[in-house]
């Protein structure tokens, strides 16, 4: 995508938007498509600005202008992917090919329960992927979406054969839309909870996962958790 074509996707001209009205999109134009009056992000741009902003561009007249800046209750899981770390010196094809598979079955267990993947990245603490629920949407019980993903992740995780990795999970209000210039900007999901739940990942056992207290108090009708140790 050159920044030329990016330009005109953003303004929305009718050479990135949308088919003539008169030339019904039949599956071969390059361009998004038109679904009820309602456009979705063009293919080449959604490799760029990520799962979340192109979930929140989807079906949008003015694209990223529909990234509002707004403070929403949301649940947020982190997985720390320790192995990865471990390996990211002496990466070979082994380590690689687990990178992906990891990728790829963490993000479909986030689809599949009502969650978007935030990103995956490397940092000081290790190789983290971050799911979120309700950034996007509204759902009956963010906190149970997302303790059932956490557990479906950590069954993942194991059956790939990750000898070390941790997760965290927390609930409650952040603040979600878009930061940074038009051209470079991204949509960000920022609070206290999101730091909660980075911090329940770093002190959760080896192969195991911490819970928020709002995340027990939402979701113990329905999930059997057990107390954990006492953590500063």
């Amino acid at each position: 995508l050159t920044e030329e074509k990016g330009k005109l996707f953003l303004q929305k001209t009718p050479a990135l938007s949308h088919a003539p009205e008169e030339e019904p999109n039949n599956g071969n134009n390059a361009g998004p498509s038109v679904f009820g009056g309602e456009f979705d992000v063009h293919p080449h741009a959604r490799a760029y600005v990520g799962t979340l902003a192109a979930r929140r561009s989807d079906h949008a007249e003015n694209a990223m202008s529909i990234l509002l800046n707004e403070l929403r209750p949301v649940a947020i899981v982190f997985v720390g992917l320790h192995d990865l770390m471990d390996n990211m010196d002496s990466m070979d094809a082994a380590s690689l090919e687990l990178m992906n598979e990891s990728f790829i079955s963490l993000s479909r267990i986030t689809h599949s329960c009502n969650g978007v993947v935030k990103e995956m990245i490397f940092d000081d603490k290790s190789c983290v992927f971050i799911a979120v629920f309700g950034a996007h949407s509204h759902e009956v019980n963010n906190s149970f979406d997302a303790t059932v993903c956490a557990m479906r992740m950590q069954n993942a995780l194991i059956d790939l054969k990750m000898n070390c990795f941790s997760l965290g999970v927390s609930f409650g209000d952040c603040f979600c839309g878009g930061v940074g210039p038009k051209m470079r900007g991204d949509y960000v999901v920022m609070g206290t909870e999101v730091n909660m739940a980075a911090r329940l990942m770093g002190k959760a056992p080896n192969k195991g996962t911490l819970v928020s207290k709002r995340i027990y108090s939402n979701s113990k009708k329905y999930i059997k958790f057990m107390k954990s140790e006492k953590i500063q």
